[in-house]
């Protein structure tokens, strides 16, 4: 799943890439790789203009970006 939203990342499909990552990380909570790929597919999401409520998707993608600021994460 990880890679099929990386791809749909890729391809600038934003809002289907978020869907799938959200479920990553809720299915694999520990692997920071699926935290960093969901706070870009949001960030992304963001820039481009695809979501609604761009307070709620910023705040979301923060959370995502600060889970891996604050565990150790292997380079």
């Amino acid at each position: 799943m990880l890679f099929e939203g990386g791809l749909l990342l890729e391809e600038g499909n934003y809002r289907d890439a978020a869907e799938l990552l959200g479920q990553v990380v809720v299915l694999a909570p520990e692997r920071p790789d699926a935290h960093l790929a969901f706070a870009r597919a949001l960030t992304r999401a963001l820039l481009a203009g695809h979501v609604q409520d761009t307070r709620a998707t910023a705040n979301l993608a923060v959370i995502h970006y600060q889970w891996l600021l604050n565990h150790e994460v292997d380079a």
